[in-house]
């Protein structure tokens, strides 16, 4: 995952390791918390830089890192969603597949702290495309699926 380093006067910097210790998390975290207020709050767009996610019909469209995935089944898409919460919530390993045709799956893989999502060309067992998520990107990923089936 690529990191990227913020200046910031050392007093808020300070405050911010308060207000993480308080709520028992990282000061990464702390600000992924931040940034979905914002989001939530319609100040910033609910997107990422090499993903998006859209409804289009019937159907859900997913491009990871500029390459569009061949067009999903809502049932698809919402079997992705649940199968990336199992993820977030222990409930399966370091790594799930969910196919999204004959040729073609979605993989998640655990890397450390972060999750790899990855287009895999199934016959060739080739990566197409990836993008990687922190926990609170992942749990985005999930309601951004949830909100193109809907």
């Amino acid at each position: 995952m690529t990191t990227r380093h913020i200046k910031i006067n050392s007093s808020r910097a300070a405050q911010l390791r308060v207000l993480a210790t308080k709520t028992k998390i990282s000061v990464s975290t702390l600000i992924e918390h931040l940034i979905n207020d914002r989001v939530a709050a319609g100040e910033i767009p609910d997107r990422f830089d090499g993903l998006a996610i859209t409804r289009r019909g019937d159907l859900v469209a997913i491009v990871i890192a500029g390459k569009a995935l061949p067009l999903v089944s809502l049932g698809a898409a919402q079997h992705l969603a649940r199968a990336f919460g199992q993820m977030l919530a222990g409930e399966a390993g370091a790594v799930i597949c969910v196919s999204i045709s004959g040729h073609d799956h979605v993989e998640c893989r655990r890397v450390g702290t972060a999750y790899r999502l990855a287009w895999i060309k199934t016959d060739a067992q080739t990566s197409v495309a990836a993008f990687v998520a922190t926990r609170t990107m992942l749990g985005d990923v999930i309601r951004q699926l949830g909100e193109a089936v809907r």
